[in-house]
């Protein structure tokens, strides 16, 4: 009984050094390929112009992190200046009504405002490549791409300042004539308005309408702070200019931004190593809809239908898409 048991510890304890040395062995290949070289790389795609750093953290994934940003390419967009929630009738109001400003002003009132797209897209990225095959070309890819909420922005031109101007002084003269509350108010030095005079002029803006940039149609009934409606559902969206005389609007999305993909990376040169050529394919979440929000707090998407011009064709777009589709070319270089 006594051998039996001899013989048992010796053959546990030879047993036991020979798994540990195994496993040991294992860890150390594993720790071997972590970080053992880093890679430089260049990217152009969707989601901009951009740079990157990997390196594997073992013998089938690297991690990935990088920058990039949107160039800022500029499209300008075209709207018409409304007057009035009656788009036939509008014209002949602006034509009568931009004469007496002009008097005014001095300035000729263009009935076009033009507003210029800017992207203000960039993001960090935080990937890692998860490679299944051996030859280590394909990849998979999983992280996130975090950057500011607004992604793009839109605003008037400066050639368009006096219009806009005009704009707002039209809507100053229609609120002081149409709410009598003005008119205790000094017209012209200390005179007072003659109120012959004043229900005239406010009979005549009653019926023009305020003056702003139509940009669409209410898609639901607008409510103020107290409850009570001040658009009904199909009512024409006009934008006024902001107490800045500017008409502006935002892109927005969320900061933090999944993404999901695939991609391939192979020798830019035949007989070097050193350099990569490859691609990434996939998508990047937005968190749902994007919202485009105007400098009135109106959301372009989901308040407003029939969007005009330009600005309309990326609503469209943004409707149908809570994702956005990535395609990025990728050229890197092993540093060590």
């Amino acid at each position: 009984m006594n051998h039996l048991l001899s013989a048992a510890i010796i053959i546990a304890g030879l047993a036991i050094p020979q798994v540990s040395n195994a496993q040991f062995s294992e860890e150390n290949k594993v720790k071997s390929q972590a970080f053992k070289h880093l890679d430089f790389g260049v990217t152009a795609g969707t989601t901009g112009i951009g740079f990157d750093l990997a390196t594997p953290i073992c013998n089938f994934a690297q991690v990935r992190a990088g920058f990039s940003y949107m160039p800022k390419i500029k499209p300008t967009m075209h709207f018409g200046v409304q007057v009035g929630d009656d788009p036939a009738t509008s014209q002949s109001k602006f034509d009568k009504m931009s004469g007496m400003l002009e008097s005014f002003t001095g300035n000729e009132i263009d009935s076009r405002i033009d507003m210029i797209g800017e992207p203000t897209f960039y993001n960090f990225n935080l990937l890692v490549d998860i490679f299944p095959l051996k030859n280590k070309n394909w990849h998979i890819s999983a992280g996130f791409y975090y950057g500011p909420s607004s992604i793009a922005k839109a605003y008037n031109t400066t050639e368009d300042m006096p219009s806009l101007i005009a704009v707002c002084m039209y809507n100053r003269m229609y609120e002081f004539f149409t709410e009598s509350r003005y008119w205790d108010e000094p017209f012209i030095g200390n005179e007072l308005m003659d109120p012959e005079i004043g229900m005239a002029l406010q009979e005549r803006f009653e019926n023009y309408g305020r003056m702003g940039i139509y940009l669409g149609d209410y898609t639901k009934d607008i409510y103020d702070i107290d409850g009570n409606i001040i658009h009904k559902k199909g009512d024409p969206y006009i934008m006024e200019p902001d107490e800045n005389n500017m008409a502006k609007a935002r892109f927005k999305v969320n900061r933090f931004k999944p993404y999901l993909g695939f991609g391939y990376n192979g020798k830019l040169l035949k007989n070097n190593d050193r350099y990569k050529i490859g691609f990434d394919c996939g998508i990047m979440f937005w968190g749902g809809k994007p919202s485009v929000i105007t400098h009135d707090g109106t959301d372009l998407i989901k308040d407003v239908e029939n969007v005009r011009g330009k600005v309309g064709d990326y609503v469209d777009v943004a409707k149908k898409f809570e994702v956005f589709p990535t395609i990025n070319l990728r050229i890197s270089k092993r540093l060590f």
